[in-house]
């Protein structure tokens, strides 16, 4: 470098040149981690005088934990060997000066040091409160530190009061005590975020509580170490708090028997007792889950399985199945990015993308794990999810596991929703909107057309659940898209399950190539879980395949479904808003009846389950057909029979006055 170029870098008079002189590295390094080092003890540095007179452009670089390494001199062993002419004198004469000011500058620097050392060491003693709060604002007006060096030795309080915020910056990270200086900005020099802030406002607020320090004066404008402690001068700190008296909690608190929830549930359970029947839920069955099944060795038609287009127990399903588990075992025993993936995972994914009409398709290995960890991991705060007002408990879930503002629009309204986003669009980063393919409470579908529409008009994501509508809607049992000729590319994410039509367990979500690998990469279900087990995969890909084969299955279900619709409302009975899906339910009206129709029911070899409250309001109780390829017309004759025979008898009982027994 040339003589003297140290001190062309800062004012004259300011400080005395560091230079280091490290063997093997490039000599610019050595200059810049001198002047970087400098700065970070408080020194200005005029950087104009790197580049001379040429053209120069400032820039904002991030902050960075300058080398801290001692640093020393060392002679060149091959400068004894080089004959010392006049320039060589010059730069020995300028060294030697160099090696002066750097002697000078380190015995201030230590003599500063053991001092300030020697006041922090006494700052536990010290008296609090000798001084009220400084007024100064924290805006880099009015600041008491030195810019040169060496330092002045701080006044006690000042000590204790920049001991307190250096230590709490120190927990933060943004960097160790001796780089901190006054003069360095909290964001742009210590490279602080607006979490990060907050985080010192509630440690200093903890430790000083007396000085209510205001989250705006660490927030606003360009806040210097020095003005925050500053600010913090003769601010009593905060006493240590005695432990809490030690005393035992409610046992309520501690004991599940005693959980508030399931005192509740087992009230709940009151009901059997009530209505005089037995407990319906739980029974064990042998055999598939099909039209009719086998339970306490009777044999009863069966309508309270999903198993829409009878895959589950169909023999090349199962072969299927039994030929995965041959050649892959039972488990795939690990996680799918790491080396639980398999063939069939690929294979069945593909098959989903197909089938259902989008670019890719992701499977994971629950259904209602799918809708918590998509909603709760593509959204979060600042975004607002809008989901129909009989979303099923997974989509609630899973918005309420986002963080996002969540709100409900009246069931199957487009125009609500329309309504409810010219308002609030704009408040938000990303909304999505939630919808399902088909009720599985009511056994309705939306009018996705006009879901689509708002959608579009005000730039928002569409969430489809179609675990009930694959399989029933559309003439090949495609899903709602099919049904109502709408392109799967219209709906940004279409969920599905394979437990239904398609005779596994798990779920899906389909879309976009981008959307499925953003996924695949990130979501916690998804890396955090095993994949879908051989069995399960191989069973939902024969599944699909079977489905492209005999398309009349689909046609079947939906005529049978029609049937039992059609035959319920003739005899009377409340299906309430069911149309065009395979579930039909039967409105009651109240829990006690519900379940003494769904016991008599069982009782003459029918199957079906009440749905009470909370599933559905008291009011709403209901027991829930679900429809069948696998059911025949007399069946269904005959279950409808059935039903209005044992609703007029439950009905009847129900009018009947109570007579109490008294002892006279």
């Amino acid at each position: 470098m040339p003589p003297g170029f140290g001190r062309q870098c800062v004012p004259d008079g300011e400080i005395a040149w560091l230079n280091s002189l490290r063997r093997g590295e490039h000599p610019w390094r050595g200059v810049t981690e001198s002047a970087a080092a400098l700065y970070a003890a408080g020194v200005r540095i005029d950087a104009r005088a790197f580049g001379g007179d040429a053209a120069r452009k400032r820039m904002l670089t991030p902050p960075y934990a300058f080398d801290r390494t001692r640093a020393g001199l060392d002679r060149d062993p091959g400068a004894g060997e080089r004959t010392e002419g006049d320039g060589m004198a010059q730069e020995r004469r300028n060294t030697v000066s160099m090696t002066d000011d750097l002697l000078d500058v380190l015995r201030q620097q230590a003599a500063a040091l053991t001092a300030q050392s020697q006041a922090l060491l006494k700052h536990a003693e010290l008296v609090a409160g000798g001084r009220p709060a400084s007024a100064v604002a924290i805006d880099g007006t009015n600041s008491h530190a030195a810019t040169r060096v060496p330092p002045s030795l701080p006044a006690p309080d000042e000590a204790r009061e920049r001991a307190i915020v250096i230590d709490a910056l120190r927990r933060l990270s943004v960097g160790e005590s001796d780089v901190i200086t006054d003069e360095q900005d909290l964001v742009s020099d210590l490279g602080m975020d607006s979490l990060m802030l907050a985080h010192l406002h509630q440690d200093l607020s903890a430790r000083l509580p007396e000085a209510r320090l205001g989250m705006h004066e660490i927030l606003a404008g360009r806040t210097r170490v020095g003005a925050l402690v500053e600010r913090l001068r003769g601010v009593s700190v905060a006493a240590p708090q005695p432990p809490p008296e030690l005393k035992m909690p409610a046992p309520e608190t501690y004991k599940p028997e005693l959980f508030p929830e399931y005192v509740e549930l087992r009230s709940r359970a009151g009901i059997f007792t009530e209505a005089q029947v037995d407990n319906p839920y739980f029974r064990i069955r042998d055999g598939a889950n099909r039209d009719v099944v086998s339970i306490d060795e009777r044999t009863v038609v069966n309508f309270s399985s999903y198993n829409y287009v009878g895959m589950a127990g169909d023999p090349a399903v199962s072969a299927a199945a039994k030929d995965a588990i041959d050649r892959y075992g039972t488990s795939v025993s690990a996680s799918r990015s790491i080396s639980g993936q398999i063939p069939l995972h690929v294979e069945l994914e593909s098959a989903i993308a197909s089938w259902v009409g989008t670019e890719e398709a992701v499977v994971f290995v629950s259904g209602h794990g799918t809708n918590e960890t998509t909603l709760g991991h593509l959204f979060g705060p600042g975004d607002l999810i809008l989901h129909d007002a009989l979303s099923h408990n997974s989509l609630i879930q899973g918005a309420i596991l986002s963080g996002a503002r969540r709100r409900a629009f009246p069931h199957n309204s487009a125009a609500d929703l329309d309504r409810i986003l010219r308002t609030s669009r704009g408040e938000h980063r990303r909304v999505v909107v939630v919808i399902e393919g088909a009720y599985s409470m009511d056994g309705d579908v939306p009018d996705l057309p006009s879901f689509v529409d708002v959608k579009r008009r005000h730039g928002a994501l569409l969430f489809v659940d179609e675990a009930h509508s694959q399989g029933v809607l559309g003439a090949t049992g495609r899903g709602v898209c099919e049904h109502f000729g709408v392109s799967p590319r219209e709906v940004d994410l279409l969920m599905g399950t394979l437990s239904k039509t398609f005779a596994s367990c798990g779920g899906y979500i389909a879309g976009t190539r981008e959307l499925v690998e953003y996924l695949r990469y990130t979501a916690p279900a998804f890396n955090f879980s095993v994949g879908i087990s051989p069995p399960n995969a191989a069973a939902a890909l024969a599944a699909i395949r079977l489905l492209e084969r005999e398309p009349q299955r689909v046609e079947c279900l939906r005529a049978r479904a029609r049937l039992f619709l059609a035959l319920a409302r003739e005899h009377g009975l409340d299906t309430g808003r069911s149309r065009d899906t395979a579930i039909v339910p039967v409105l009651i009206g109240n829990s006690r009846d519900c379940v003494r129709l769904s016991d008599g029911l069982f009782r003459r070899g029918i199957q079906v389950h009440p749905i009470l409250y909370p599933a559905v309001d008291e009011n709403a109780a209901r027991v829930r057909f679900f429809v069948s390829s696998l059911h025949s017309e007399e069946q269904i004759r005959a279950t409808v029979v059935a039903t209005a025979e044992e609703l007029a008898r439950v009905r009847e009982r129900a009018s009947q006055p109570v007579v109490s027994a008294h002892v006279s």
